[in-house]
């Protein structure tokens, strides 16, 4: 694949000492840049797909997704979708790995990843990857069915892996293994690989009112009959979250006249769980005021776990002018929170915010946010921000990672704006990696590309 990298953001240099005695001082070590940007999306792989579609946004991707390994903080996996469809869903799901820390990457190619009619099924969505702590990489995705420009009417959960290969030489995906038949609408799959418990991953979606869960004790191999959750009806956007001591933590989205973030707890690696306990509410939507035109982004929180078992949730308040974002803490593995407070002000709109904990304790966030609004405005401007915590979110030092680009010319999603309902974050040696779709003029081929963004935090004082 086509890589650029993009230099980047400003990082302070050592400069050369003067002459001493019988010879110069060398100079001291140049510092890694603060931030180093990499594009990895390229040209469709999919262009043969969906010819006849006028849904079809060519070289459209959105909706990026980022794992690291437990094990080694070098390599990272990627997916987004590839090719976004203005009816919903995509073409198909592509993804990408390094090995290096985010500083180079190669395709991954997945078969199936975009189904071009196969079984009746037309495209895919909503990946969401995973890294076991034995290697093995997993990749969800919503393969599923639809009449040109029309919106999909079935969809099946599929899981690929990506065992450990042999002698060197780079994991390969497998093909789909089907959690469900297709027959229905199941929605919003993601994956969680226990960090602890080698070969161990949990897979989580919704189909209408119900939340269903699948796990998996042999790294993919085969997985379990879905089950429903009953103690998280009409809920969607489920993330599982393992925490110190084997107890697993799920987050989800209640939907309905009040919605509000949900949290369940398990002791017995998800076969029970217990009551639902809820720790905030999301804002309203984010909307491009002189266009009257929304722009559809997931109201959901991040989540990350620390290393104490602290778990600490984050989530937008959007407002046209000076939006929030919010935290909260549980520190009895999601029984009970504190009150939501606000601890970022932003001078514009927020939204997806992604979290993520780094071995030292810091946390690192990220999001997108549109500029001041203002109606003169020609474009809807708009950038990328990241913010480092040392103390469990209480204080925050913030900078732009990506932007400024228009968010006008992003892809459509029906009327909407869109450039996903989630971003990617995870934590990296020295620092966080980001991966999130980008609009032009950030964004060089099409309608968006998708960025890797690596930053370094800052010192623990």
């Amino acid at each position: 694949m086509r890589r650029r990298l993009a230099a980047v953001v400003a990082a302070a240099l050592a400069g050369v000492s003067g002459c001493a005695g019988s010879g110069v001082r060398p100079a001291a070590p140049v510092p890694p840049a603060a931030v180093s940007l990499t594009t990895l999306s390229a040209p469709s792989p999919y262009a043969r797909c969906a010819r006849g579609d006028r849904s079809v946004q060519r070289d459209a991707e959105v909706e990026a997704h980022l794992a690291v390994s437990p094990r080694d903080p070098r390599r990272l996996v990627a997916a987004w979708q590839q090719d976004r469809r203005t009816a919903g869903g995509a073409v198909g799901v592509t993804a990408a790995e390094s090995t290096d820390g985010g500083s180079t990457w190669r395709a991954m190619a997945v078969p199936g990843g975009a189904p071009c009619g196969a079984r009746g099924l037309t495209g895919a969505s909503d990946p969401w990857v995973a890294i076991g702590p034995e290697g093995t990489a997993y990749l969800a995705a919503l393969p599923f069915a639809a009449r040109r420009a029309k919106r999909p009417t079935r969809a099946a959960v599929t899981v690929h892996r990506a065992p450990p290969a042999a002698g060197g030489a780079p994991p390969a995906w497998s093909a789909p293994a089907a959690l469900t038949s297709g027959r229905a609408f199941d929605d919003k799959p993601a994956v969680t690989a226990d960090p602890r418990r080698p070969g161990v991953a949990y897979v989580v979606w919704h189909r209408g009112a119900r939340t269903l869960l699948s796990r998996t004790a042999n790294a993919g191999g085969t997985w379990s009959q879905a089950r429903v959750v009953k103690a998280l009806p009409r809920t969607v956007g489920h993330v599982i979250h393992p925490l110190p001591g084997g107890r697993l933590l799920m987050t989800a989205l209640a939907f309905g006249r009040r919605p509000a973030f949900v949290a369940v707890g398990s002791d017995d690696g998800g076969r029970t769980w217990g009551g639902r306990v809820a720790f905030g509410a999301p804002g309203p939507a984010v909307v491009d005021r002189e266009r009257d035109r929304p722009v559809r982004a997931g109201a959901f929180p991040g989540v990350a776990v620390l290393p104490d078992g602290t778990v600490v949730a984050v989530w937008a308040r959007a407002r046209l002018r000076r939006s929030g974002l919010v935290r909260t803490v549980s520190r009895d593995g999601g029984r009970s929170w504190s009150r939501g407070r606000v601890v970022l002000r932003r001078p514009g709109q927020v939204f997806t915010p992604a979290l993520a904990a780094a071995p030292d304790g810091t946390l690192g966030l990220s999001w997108t946010e549109t500029a001041r609004d203002r109606a003169a405005d020609r474009a809807l401007t708009t950038d990328v921000a990241f913010a480092a915590s040392p103390d469990a979110g209480r204080t925050w030092r913030t900078r732009r990672l990506v932007g400024p680009f228009d968010l006008r010319r992003a892809p459509r999603a029906g009327s909407a704006y869109f450039l996903g309902d989630y971003i990617g974050l995870v934590a990296v040696r020295g620092g966080f990696g980001v991966l999130v779709a980008v609009a032009p003029p950030s964004a060089r081929r099409g309608r968006s590309d998708v960025v890797f963004a690596r930053v370094r935090a800052p010192a623990r004082g």
